[in-house]
């Protein structure tokens, strides 16, 4: 699961910089009175044991590949994504851009796209990287979060799904919504941070799968800083597979022409 929430993440932190902005016109779901669960705590709890977090401990490296896909654009590409002992590299190819690259190797973080070039991450970028490839369950959310509120049942599309307020120990606050049913993650909204500043950014995940104990949501639909939507559609989700150490070292810049 973890290695999902750090794509949205990253496509925050990597597509902000080279899509046109078009508002999205997305808006806040609307509140319900329907709940059983009464604590942001039981939810969490309850949410974890559903979606098999237990079974992310005997994962020790995971990797995925999927399509990408920004309508407004007509840009169709390829993703592909590794994460192992709380280090992560990513990287996306799309027509006419190019690739855009983010690797963190546990202490340092960098990227490099077609815009900005070569890269460190620093300061708040740094510090998200290193707390979104941290393999915490959800139960445990007090070792990531300081608060977690329960806001209530808003309809996330056709479901309705608990809401809750997460603040973190840093960066601001993200809201996350669980399936009432289910106790699926179903959208979380957040601000992420990348070179033109705070994004904030939508993200849903649908068709969920059962994948060596864990449910694996296989499609994202991300709406960046409100212009038009970012699909992912996973193809291939494979964990504990050998993973090259080097894939995270930050790459030698390349020389001036």
């Amino acid at each position: 699961m973890k290695i999902l929430m750090s794509i949205a993440l990253g496509l925050a932190v990597l597509c902000g910089p080279v899509m046109a902005q078009k508002p999205a016109g997305t808006k806040k779901p609307a509140m319900s009175n329907v709940a059983t669960l009464k604590t942001a705590d039981a939810v969490l709890a309850a949410s974890a044991k559903a979606m098999g977090s237990a079974a992310s401990d005997k994962i020790t490296s995971s990797v995925a590949k999927a399509k990408m896909s920004i309508p407004a654009n007509g840009l169709n590409g390829e993703m592909e994504m590794t994460v192992s002992k709380e280090r992560f590299f990513m990287k996306q190819s799309l027509p006419g851009i190019g690739d855009i690259l983010m690797g963190f190797d546990g202490k340092s973080g960098w990227a490099k796209d077609p815009i900005n070039g070569l890269r460190d991450l620093e300061g708040a970028e740094l510090a998200q990287a290193k707390d979104e490839v941290k393999n915490q369950k959800a139960s445990d959310w007090k070792q990531r979060y300081k608060k977690a509120e329960l806001l209530g049942v808003r309809k996330v599309g056709t479901a309705q799904a608990y809401a809750i307020r997460l603040t973190p120990k840093t960066g601001g606050p993200q809201t996350h919504y669980f399936d009432t049913k289910t106790l699926f993650l179903v959208r979380t909204d957040m601000v992420a941070v990348g070179p033109t500043g705070k994004i904030p950014t939508e993200t849903y995940l649908s068709d969920y799968r059962l994948l060596d104990g864990m449910q694996i949501p296989f499609k994202t639909r991300s709406i960046v800083s409100g212009i038009q939507e970012v699909i992912i559609t996973y193809t291939d989700v494979k964990n504990n597979v050998p993973v090259d150490d080097k894939l995270f070292i930050k790459p030698k810049a390349e020389p001036k022409k």
